[in-house]
Formats: C-alpha cells, structure tokens, sequence
C-alpha cells in the first residue's frame, strides 16, 4: 500500500490522506486529516498510518492514527497550539511514536498503539531520527534564546523511553537528523555536519557550495539486487571485496541483504505462474538485468518481439508462455513452502547475510509460516 497527503487546491482545511494500491495504483481508500499539511509526509509501521492533523480552524495540531488497510480513525493526539509551519514526518520506534508540535512545544512521544502521551521535550524543529534507543532532534525551546532574542537552535540526544535529554549541542533549523552506527548527522543551509552519537561532541563537516535541498542518509552495506539467481552473487562478491579492500576493510565488514522475489503457494502452479508474470516483463523490458542474470539471450530476444513499451495485458499473457518452469526456478524462489525455503538457502550460501522477500500473492499467513518455522 502506498500513502501519500495531498492538498485538494480548495485551501489549507481540505486535506487527504490517499491510500493506493501498491502494484495498480487504485484508490483503496481515502479519508480527510484536516489542514496545513501540503508539505508533510505520512507514516506507516504494523498496519497503521500516523499523519499529522490539524482541525479545521487550526485550532489544534497533532497526529492521526488509521487503520492501514480501511482508513478507519483510530486516534487523534491533540495538541492546542497554532502552528507556524507544516510538521515533518513522524518516526515510529519500539512502540512508540514521535512527532514534533509547533509553537515551542516541541518533541512528542505516544504509544503507537492507544495515542497516550508518553513524554514531550520543550524542543523539536525538525524531523527525529531514532538509532540505539535515543532520540536526535534539532530544535530551540522557549529558554534557548539568545541575549538578543533570537532562538538558539541545538541538537538534542533524548531518552527514547523517556524523554530525558542525554546531551546537547550546537544544531540547525534547518534539514532533517539522521543516525546511525554511532554517527547522527544534520544539515544547515550549506554544511552537513557529523557528530558522535554518545558525545554529541563533532566529528567532521562538510561544506557542499550550494543550498542543500535533501535530508542526509547513511549507511553502510550494499543490497545485493533481485530477478537475479544466486549464481550473479560470486561476481557481485567479488566487486565489493575488491571495493572493501581499497577503503582498507574485508568483505565480512559490509553487510549485504538481498531482494529475493518470492511466490510460495500450495497450488505449485499457481506460485510458479506469479513470478513467471512479473519475469517476463523484466526480460522484455530490462533485459540489461536479465543478462546479468544468466537467462539465455535467445529467451531475452524471442519475448522482445512478442511485448512492447508498456506492454499490454494480452501481450504479457502470450510472452508468459514462452518463460519455461526452470527459468522462473533459476532466479526467484517460487513453487512449494519446500522449494522456496531451499531457494533462499541457496542466496544465503553465496553470501547474502539477510534475505529480503519481495512476496508475490495474498497469503501473507503462509509466507510467515513457510520461514518462521
């Protein structure tokens, strides 16, 4: 499901949260959340939708809860201040759910679950990034000010339980946090700066030349591609070692999850008929990556002159015939719980250290089952 908050062009109080479906793109549902939020993102972890809300009037401003799969309301936090500025997304962490308030009010945490506050912190300018049970934010409250007025911004290390702040430091108003891996990063208008996690204390920053239009990433590990078979995983291997190698580090530093496209059915058939759908338009229409997967060219070619660009419902149904049972088998994991098990195995043999399934089918019951067990 994709979810997305959009105006309806007729003023800041007519604002909607759209649910779409993910592979068609058809409304699911579609529910008012109030005004002022043109520029705010929605966010979504365990069924739920948070999105900020505010009445009509803007007499209050808060957060909204629903039911992912109806739209149903579930809870509304309201908090009584006239906001300035749209919020930015809400982080959603162990349960709880934090989100900032305007008009000084700052940080909010709520149980994800019943909208019960949990803490606030007289500070928050712009989005929370959660890492290791801690809370970063920028922000300035009401007695960080400056001798002539003016707020003094800094970032705050909280207490992701509760609340209590671990440390501060010089920050920004401007541009998200980001943390991970010991480092929390942030930006101002033309330097993202690094400082340690624990300490708050800097560690670096780098001045870019320009205005900076984006919220800072990191990571470290590469996602090992997907439509591909586990043979594709030794070449892939070999480029990150080398990679490593040179930033002087071995490959066991560098995770490397992979997408792996999954249909598991009872009905063989069936399972095997999903992923042959969704891989026949990859070799008619992305046949660089069907290369790299070891499918043979002459397949690659014969389904090239059945689809066309986009490929119609009829076409893709006469390509589909030409995809042979063991070409689907060679790079996805589908069939029978038994096949697909043994299929990811294979992924994880040639070096992917966590598989990520891309499920194909409705039976999200069997897909748990077929893996937890």
């Amino acid at each position: 499901m994709v979810y997305v908050a959009a105006s309806t062009g007729e003023g800041r109080d007519y604002v909607y949260l759209h649910a779409l479906d993910g592979r068609s793109g058809r409304e699911r549902w579609k529910t008012v959340t109030g005004g002022g939020l043109n520029f705010t993102s929605p966010a979504a972890s365990g069924g739920v939708v948070y999105s900020p809300a505010a009445s009509g009037g803007m007499v209050y401003f808060g957060i909204t809860a629903f039911d992912g799969k109806t739209g149903q309301k579930k809870w509304t936090f309201k908090a009584y201040h006239r906001p300035a500025y749209p919020n930015p997304t809400p982080v959603i962490s162990h349960g709880l759910v934090y989100f900032r308030v305007e008009g000084w009010t700052g940080m909010r945490a709520a149980d994800a679950q019943s909208g019960r506050e949990e803490w606030s912190f007289q500070a928050g300018w712009t989005s929370a990034a959660v890492s290791g049970g801690v809370v970063y934010c920028n922000g300035a409250g009401i007695s960080a000010m400056s001798h002539s007025n003016r707020a003094v911004f800094r970032l705050h290390a909280l207490d992701a339980r509760s609340g209590e702040e671990i440390w501060a430091s010089d920050g920004s108003d401007e541009g998200s946090v980001a943390a991970s891996g010991g480092v929390v990063c942030f930006t101002d208008d033309k330097t993202l700066y690094a400082v340690d996690a624990n300490t708050g204390h800097d560690l670096w920053q780098y001045e870019t030349g320009g205005p900076i239009g984006s919220a800072p990433a990191i990571a470290d590990g590469v996602v090992l591609n997907y439509m591909v078979g586990p043979a594709y995983n030794a070449q892939a291997l070999a480029a990150l070692a080398a990679g490593a190698k040179k930033a002087g580090r071995s490959l066991d530093d560098i995770d490397r999850p992979q997408l792996v496209v999954c249909s598991v059915d009872h009905d063989r058939a069936l399972a095997l008929d999903r992923s042959r759908e969704l891989l026949t338009q990859y070799l008619g229409q992305q046949p660089h990556i069907m290369k790299a997967s070891g499918v043979d060219p002459g397949l690659i070619d014969e389904i090239g002159e059945v689809l066309t660009w986009p490929a119609s419902p009829e076409e893709i149904r006469k390509a589909m015939r030409l995809v042979p049972d063991d070409v689907v088998q060679q790079i996805t994991a589908s069939g029978s719980p038994e096949e697909c098990r043994a299929k990811v195995a294979e992924y994880v043999e040639a070096g992917a250290t966590c598989p990520i399934l891309y499920p194909l089918g409705d039976d999200v019951r069997l897909m748990i089952d077929t893996f937890g067990a």
